[in-house]
């Protein structure tokens, strides 16, 4: 790609955007209209088909939901300073139909759900959790949940679920039972049975850079979002409503 390049007789590449592992993103101003837009390039040997296929998809499907309040279309404010720039959804490459029931794996590793660890089938609450885990990862500036062996420095799905056991506690025997690989893990009771050990910690002793009431509102928050049952997590727009943070010591 060449900045002046012309593209399929329509759209001027002025400027690079961005970049990902397999594509990048340009800003191009179309010759029929003089208006700007987004232009994404593949690598096609790099990302398979049916990803390139589902992301059209998804913003096709976003373009003409005709709901205001669509999720795809709600935009929340949590308060990031001005200076940081307005947050924006830029990437649903791995974008699914929250509709549809799905079981494949999901997440990066620090940010998986324990439903998608346990390969039970998942839907919007996998999102909820992640938003929960980042902003404890924004405050604290490390990991809540990183699931590495300590020895070996590698991801395991038992030092995951073991860092969540000692944070939130024994999963309720009907979470368990959604998955057939909880008993890996997990005896009949939802006792924990593997080698490594669970460490007991609170959210008050863990979290360490807030006082006051910004610690108790951003503790209150992310408690909301990071529970064992799905069901149970409070939507992300409910909770940001109630919630705010004193964010000076971002700047």
């Amino acid at each position: 790609m060449i900045l002046g390049e012309v593209i399929n007789e329509k759209y001027k590449v002025v400027a690079k955007l961005g970049f990902g592992s397999a594509s990048t993103i340009w800003c191009c101003r179309t010759l029929t209209s003089n208006k700007y837009a987004a232009l994404k390039i593949y690598a096609h040997d790099l990302v398979a088909e049916d990803g390139i296929g589902n992301e059209a998809t998804i913003y096709k499907h976003l373009s003409t939901a005709g709901d205001p309040n669509h999720p795809g279309k709600i935009s929340v404010n949590f308060g990031i300073p001005k200076m940081f720039g307005r947050p924006i959804l830029c990437d649903f490459s791995f974008a699914r139909n929250g509709q549809i029931e799905h079981c494949h794996d999901i997440q990066p590793d620090s940010y998986r759900a324990p439903e998608v660890i346990l390969e039970m089938p998942w839907g919007y609450p996998v999102d909820i959790w992640s938003v929960g885990v980042m902003t404890w990862d924004m405050f604290e500036n490390r990991r809540l949940f990183d699931g590495f062996d300590t020895e070996t420095g590698k991801y395991q799905n038992r030092f995951h679920l073991a860092s969540i056991v000692g944070l939130l506690g024994p999963p309720p025997l009907e979470f368990l039972e959604r998955s057939e690989y909880s008993s890996v893990y997990f005896d009949d009771r939802g006792n924990w049975k593997c080698v490594n050990s669970v460490l007991p910690v609170s959210w008050e002793d863990s979290e360490r850079n807030l006082n006051g009431s910004s610690k108790k509102g951003s503790l209150d928050f992310v408690r909301k979002m990071v529970r064992w049952m799905p069901e149970s997590r409070g939507a992300v727009t409910k909770q940001v409503r109630g919630w705010s943070v004193d964010l000076q010591y971002w700047v």
